[in-house]
């Protein structure tokens, strides 16, 4: 699955904040509809986003919860809705991982009522591949047996009307992140594809504990 017009795609921007004093600011995350460049979920991230609470404000200015369930190492974390009702559960299963660190599966991803709606898998079936690591673009979400999204890397927007200064600015600039969904519609609602997104950096990389 790529990135085309033929699916939702839902893009990441990092930026900085100006006047954030609090010493634990990494930066924030917002994601937006590539189509509409609406910004639909943004997160200050305050430290590790494994550990800990963070917040993610959707479209509707409504905060949303994601919190690990204890502070030291966490095996999963909780996505809640401006009501404080759990919305997702993101479990990474860390047991299985222990027997067999190279399972494909990197979270699982429940409902309130601990049915599985997706999980996010290494696509590659290689393990000489995997050993040799893999990027963004190798990590799939499936609902049971189909995939419904993929996470991938676009290139990175510039907004600067010169062309000398903006084709060196896709030169230098890292790639956006994104989930592109299978269809016209994104499998997951925006401040759940953000937390997925959030985890995922953390999670998947070689160095990433648990």
């Amino acid at each position: 699955m790529n990135a085309s017009p033929e699916h939702a795609l839902y893009r990441i921007r990092r930026t900085r904040r100006d006047g954030v004093s609090d010493r634990r600011y990494r930066g924030s995350w917002e994601l937006s509809d590539d189509a509409t460049k609406q910004a639909l979920a943004t997160c200050d991230l305050m430290g590790r986003v494994v550990f800990g609470a963070h917040e993610i404000v959707d479209h509707a200015k409504q905060a949303w919860r994601l919190a690990a369930n204890r502070a030291v190492m966490p095996s999963h974390w909780l996505l809640t809705d401006p009501e404080q009702r759990l919305a997702l559960q993101f479990h990474q299963q860390i047991l299985r991982k222990l027997i067999n660190p190279w399972r494909r599966t990197a979270l699982v991803l429940l409902d309130a009522d601990d049915r599985e709606r997706f999980r996010l898998i290494d696509a590659r079936t290689g393990l000489v591949h995997r050993i040799l690591g893999l990027g963004i673009d190798e990590w799939v979400v499936m609902e049971h047996d189909r995939q419904v999204a993929r996470l991938v890397s676009l290139p990175k927007e510039n907004t600067d009307s010169n062309g000398v200064l903006k084709r060196l600015g896709k030169l230098l600039s890292p790639s956006d992140q994104g989930i592109a969904s299978a269809g016209f519609e994104h499998a997951l609602p925006a401040p759940a594809a953000l937390a997925l997104l959030m985890l995922a950096e953390e999670l998947t990389k070689p160095s990433a504990a648990g």
